[in-house]
């Protein structure tokens, strides 16, 4: 889907949330998602490649912040102190926690899915997978993560 289509398609979808067009190949959406009691804000940040660009799908995936509350870690946790994250991504230069809601080896999203039918529902998905999580210190949801979680994923062989 080219840029345009996914900001027709997210307005249409989840009209609440707010669209910010970073440049022409650049956008980023902020809403509310809740899975259970705590609403959280959620950014999501989509940027499409130039055809020319040869990414891998890890790297051109968009990128999905939780804005607030804050997430929290638990440092005695199995799966380390906030599982399924990238603290940094070579897209951009702020870090992380970026969520890990894709697994690109199982090609679970390409550029021609729209992100109000694939990235949010995942997003959601994380999100309630956390909150048990919290309550457990037991990561239940599906999925595996492409790296280790202390230091992020090792991004150089997916550029």
């Amino acid at each position: 889907m080219t840029l345009d289509q996914q900001i027709e398609d997210m307005a249409r979808e989840l009209p609440t949330w707010v669209c910010s067009r970073i440049d022409d190949r650049t956008a980023s959406w902020q809403g509310t998602l809740q899975p259970y009691e705590t609403p959280h804000t959620v950014r999501i940040e989509h940027s499409v490649p130039l055809v020319i660009e040869y990414r891998s799908l890890l790297y051109v995936q968009p990128l999905v912040e939780v804005v607030e509350p804050a997430l929290q870690r638990q440092e005695d946790a199995e799966e380390g102190p906030l599982p399924h994250v990238y603290w940094r991504h070579p897209r951009v230069e702020r870090a992380g926690p970026f969520l890990c809601v894709f697994d690109a080896d199982a090609r679970e999203w390409t550029l021609s899915d729209p992100l109000s039918r694939t990235t949010v529902p995942f997003a959601l998905h994380w999100l309630q997978s956390y909150e048990l999580w919290l309550a457990t210190k037991k990561w239940l949801g599906l999925g595996r993560h492409a790296g280790k979680e202390s230091t992020g994923a090792n991004f150089s062989r997916f550029k």
